[in-house]
């Protein structure tokens, strides 16, 4: 092998070692932020080979039965509905400067700046995720001044249980799935679901409560201020956030900026809701309005 050929070996190898390396770290950023994200804990994700997201799937069916011997059934006619989606772009740099590299902090510097990639790539998707859920919910109520669930006369349970009798009662949800259900709540009433209360003639929380006795999860967010949403999470039948899988376009680059070298991660997403009513809302979720006084 001669000394050009040597140099476009070395080259190339080194290509695809910087390559691989900008992959491993978007994999990474992707993953610790569906991690951080509160949104992607109650809405599954699905991934798509397109940004355009269309497909139709059918209303409640019938079964008939029974069917007389040798007949055959009539008069069904299926429903069908709309579903569409369209992806859209999120960008987050991660850098480190070349006085790092001089102090051999680089890695280090590295990984703190991934963690705010991070973070606000979590943000990002909550924003999505929890803006569609509370858009989306077929059920709401709100509650009157002096019930805020941090006032003295709030009942978090009564209202957590009018939410789970709402879902039960208007859609197909069966009550196997109980254990599915998840309540999403303002960080600043988060408090009050751990403080602890006699119930059952037991020293628990509600949260605990809850938890234990149905399965229900709770999960705390920045996101919503003063309403708290209940649904039936981990389910298609819901919503769906879908994020686009492709080898067309870079989703991560690399470049020089003055002293620094900045990679900046792409990720495309979106989250909608499986509607059940026409105005496009689900009967699997439900909103509570005005849970902080």
């Amino acid at each position: 092998m001669n000394y050009s050929e040597l140099l476009v070996k070395l080259a190339g190898e080194a290509t695809s070692d910087e390559v691989l390396k900008r992959e491993i770290l978007r994999e990474v950023i992707y993953k610790e932020a569906s991690l951080l994200s509160v949104g992607t804990k109650v809405v599954p994700e699905r991934s798509f080979d397109v940004l355009d997201v269309k497909w139709h799937y059918p209303g409640e069916l019938s079964a008939e039965y029974p069917v007389p011997e040798g007949a055959e059934v009539e008069g069904q006619v299926i429903e069908w509905n709309e579903f569409t989606m369209i992806l859209k772009r999120a960008e987050v740099k991660v850098g480190m400067t070349d006085e790092s590299k001089l102090r051999q902090l680089d890695n280090y510097q590295m990984e703190f700046s991934r963690r705010r990639a991070t973070e606000a790539l979590a943000k990002a998707k909550d924003e999505n995720i929890l803006s569609a859920l509370k858009n989306g919910a077929g059920g709401s109520k709100t509650l009157a001044g002096g019930s805020e669930w941090d006032s003295g006369g709030g009942a978090p349970e009564d209202d957590i249980v009018d939410a789970i009798e709402y879902i039960f009662s208007n859609s197909n949800i069966m009550d196997t799935e109980i254990k599915n259900i998840a309540v999403i709540v303002p960080a600043g009433v988060w408090g009050e679901l751990l403080k602890l209360q006699s119930i059952n003639n037991i020293q628990q929380s509600l949260k605990d409560y809850f938890e234990k006795s149905y399965g229900i999860k709770f999960y705390p967010t920045r996101y919503y201020t003063d309403e708290a949403v209940v649904l039936v999470a981990g389910s298609e039948q819901t919503a769906i956030h879908g994020v686009l899988r492709t080898n067309k376009i870079p989703l991560v680059e690399e470049e020089r900026k003055g002293t620094a070298t900045i990679y900046t991660v792409r990720q495309y997403f979106a989250t909608a809701i499986v509607p059940d009513n026409d105005d496009g809302t689900s009967n699997r979720i439900y909103l509570i309005n005005n849970v902080k006084s």
